[in-house]
This record gives C-alpha cells, sequence and structure tokens, in this order.
C-alpha cells in the first residue's frame, strides 16, 4: 500500500516519547526497514494516498505538526517530541482520516488495464506546471474520462526563476494556479484612463 504513516517510539536513554511520520510506496516493505531496529514496530496510524499526492501528503502532515508546536528530535525531519500522548493520539487520528483527493459518491475510482492490472484514475492526473504540489482542476465530470484545465503560456517557473520556453506551449494548470491567472488576464487587459502602475 502507498501512503502516509505515523508510529509512536520512546528513547530510553531520556526517556522521550517521539512520533514518526512519513511516507513509504510499499507499506509492508517500509514497516520491515523499520524492523531491523525494533523487530515488533507496527505503524499505528496509516492513510492510503495517491502515489502522485504522496509528497504533498507527507509534507502536510509534517507542517501541521511544526504548527501545533511540535519540535524536532534531533536532525531528523521525520520524528518529533511528543509532549501529550492523547493529544497527538487525537491529531493523527483526525488528519489520517481526511482524504487527500475529494471522494466523489458513484464515483469508481478503480479501473482495469489490458494487462489484467487495477489501478487509481487519480494517479493519471497531472500536477499543475505552475504549483506543482498540486494536481491539475478538472473541467469534466469526475471519472475515467475527466479532461484537465489547461493553458497556453510561454513562460514557466524553475524554482525561483522564470524561463522562457522556445514555444508557446501548453500546460496543466491547477484551481488555484487558474485563480491566479485569470486575476493577471484581466488586469493586462483591464483598460483604464490612467494605469495604477
Amino acid at each position: 500500500m502507498i501512503g502516509i504513516y505515523g508510529f509512536f517510539q520512546i528513547d530510553f536513554d531520556s526517556g522521550t516519547k517521539i512520533i514518526n511520520v512519513g511516507k513509504c510506496e510499499d507499506k509492508e516493505k517500509r514497516t520491515d526497514d523499520y524492523r531491523g531496529t525494533n523487530a515488533k514496530i507496527n505503524f499505528h496510524y496509516f492513510k492510503e494516498v495517491p502515489l502522485n499526492q504522496l509528497k504533498k501528503a507527507e509534507d502536510n502532515i509534517k507542517d501541521e505538526l511544526r504548527k501545533l508546536g511540535y519540535k524536532q528530535w534531533g536532525n531528523s525531519r521525520e520524528q518529533f517530541i511528543v509532549d501529550d500522548e492523547v493529544v497527538t493520539r487525537q491529531i493523527l487520528s483526525e488528519y489520517m482520516s481526511l482524504s487527500i483527493n475529494n471522494n466523489y459518491k458513484h464515483i469508481d475510482y478503480e479501473y482495469n488495464t489490458l494487462y489484467g492490472e487495477t489501478k487509481d484514475i487519480r494517479d493519471n492526473r497531472k500536477n499543475c506546471a505552475f504549483i506543482p504540489r498540486l494536481l491539475a482542476m478538472i473541467t469534466t465530470k469526475v471519472g475515467l474520462n475527466e479532461k484537465l484545465r489547461y493553458v497556453k503560456t510561454l513562460f514557466l517557473p524553475n524554482g525561483s526563476r522564470i524561463n522562457k520556453l522556445d514555444d508557446i506551449k501548453s500546460v496543466p494548470i491547477s484551481k488555484d494556479g487558474w485563480d491566479v491567472w485569470q486575476c493577471a488576464i484581466k488586469t493586462v487587459t483591464f483598460k483604464q484612463e490612467k494605469g495604477p502602475f
């Protein structure tokens, strides 16, 4: 199974309780990796996440813990100090119950390929060309034949820089990106007697 996980540990030198959170593309293999240090480690919390949303989901849970005041344990980016186990368990229970993708009623996300594999249609959705951690927005009914929104651009972000392409290109855009795009287009095309800039 692909998803994000969380489990508790104790540092016996200090008596500190720690929560480990992270992502994995194979739950069983990742659990086995941890069992090199503790043969009975199990993930106390696990949420399945589509592969193309895995990094975003991991970043979200870590950011949430930091916002709530959890301090990082040592130099590990996956381990946080637990002051109140009851509160931490409540937070993780609530967080792991949230959907990364909206589940629409009467939609069967799974489909079979010609090779007999079962796949999830959400894994086919492309990422936004402007905000890569977001998925492109859907312009049709959700389902196997759903269509994504594209825009034509001569420029694309590359880290902190903006690169000019050789030719105008159609690229997928997310809902958040589309809102910004619409505002930018309206600003450029808006005419008034005295320009504000």
